[in-house]
């Protein structure tokens, strides 16, 4: 029983430092590759939304009532 208790003893103390191994990785590697990723992102989806926007005026500049007739409900 005291082997059992030794392997398991021995696991958990493993897994604690390998975790806090991850977790500093992860804060300073992982973390800060994640927020220079969001300021693209924002960057991009600020730019989507003014093509958009332009977009949507060139669209309308260029429609034409001339071209086709609206149909009224009876």
């Amino acid at each position: 029983m005291n082997t059992f208790r030794a392997i398991v003893f021995s696991s958990v103390i493993a897994g604690l430092v390998v975790g806090a191994i991850v977790t500093v990785i992860q804060r300073f590697g992982t973390v800060p590759l994640i927020l220079r990723a969001e300021t693209f992102e924002k960057a991009a989806e600020h730019y989507g939304q003014e093509a958009a926007a332009a977009a949507s005026q060139d669209a309308l500049a260029e429609h034409s009532h001339a071209q086709h007739g609206h149909a009224t409900e009876a």
